[in-house]
């Protein structure tokens, strides 16, 4: 490799930074996590999203099962999580990504389908990359973690209308049958 390479590999490492997240989601029967790397390129105000965990929880009075999710592209109707831009700078100098995991229907044994999933939700940061915080979950979308599980707080600026938390009531009736992980 020349020096110029290098030196642009090394300029392209310096605007990157990579932090993980896991998703919470799901509905009134399932609860799923899907864990991701999220690396933002603050220079053009985008990220790439590498999925590394999924599982689905089933809740029911006769019982709970935990089911690992195939990954995409390992599989290809495995989970995926993705970034889309969601435009220009902001007032505050910030930007936003929408990020989501499309997660397809999958059969286990015994006939068990987890049902397909697509939670989104929008995530702010500032000029230099650094996360400011989520803003408008949906589509199942309930609560962000950062990788060490410590809840991530709201974005702070979240466009008019936009809710800055989903309602967590389904995740609460699922700490104490789902404490056991």
């Amino acid at each position: 490799m020349n020096c110029f390479t290098i030196l642009s590999l090394l300029l392209w490492i310096g605007t990157v930074s990579a932090n993980t997240y896991t998703l919470t989601y799901g509905d009134d029967t399932w609860i799923c996590h899907a864990t991701f790397d999220v690396a933002v390129n603050h220079d053009e105000h985008n990220a790439i999203v590498t999925t590394s965990r999924a599982f689905c929880t089933f809740t029911h009075s006769e019982g709970i099962a935990t089911f690992v999710l195939p990954l995409y592209p390992e599989n290809s109707r495995g989970v995926n999580a993705y970034a889309l831009s969601l435009g220009p700078l902001n007032q505050q100098g910030h930007f936003g990504l929408e990020i989501g995991v499309d997660q397809p229907a999958t059969t286990f044994a015994n006939n068990v389908q987890v049902p397909a999933f697509n939670p989104r939700f929008d995530f702010y940061f500032n000029n230099l990359g650094q996360p400011l915080g989520p803003c408008n979950y949906r589509q199942g979308g309930l609560q962000l973690a950062a990788g060490d599980g410590i809840g991530v707080h709201p974005y702070r600026s979240c466009p008019p209308g936009s809710p800055r938390t989903h309602n967590l009531g389904r995740w609460f009736s699922c700490i104490i049958p789902c404490n056991r992980f």
